[in-house]
């Protein structure tokens, strides 16, 4: 779900480079507000996959922002 939402931003034609990061940062955001202390261990990893396909966009878009967020996810 998140995945494909990621890859429509990505794809806006309409949208600029800072609004297109805004909005996939936003929908980062939103992945991990969604967990909980209930939530498993398997959803976890599901929100870790989700969040680096959306820093992969972001590095698309601003090449050095986006390494730093794929390094710093990695590190976590």
């Amino acid at each position: 779900m998140y995945r494909e939402k990621a890859d429509k931003i990505a794809n806006y034609k309409t949208y600029s480079d800072k609004q297109k990061v805004d909005a996939l940062l936003e929908l980062n955001a939103t992945i991990y507000t969604n967990l909980g202390l209930d939530s498993t261990k398997q959803e976890i990893k599901t929100a870790e996959v989700s969040s680096r396909h959306i820093y992969r966009h972001i590095k698309t878009i601003d090449d050095d922002f986006g390494r730093l967020l794929l390094r710093d996810s990695k590190q976590g």
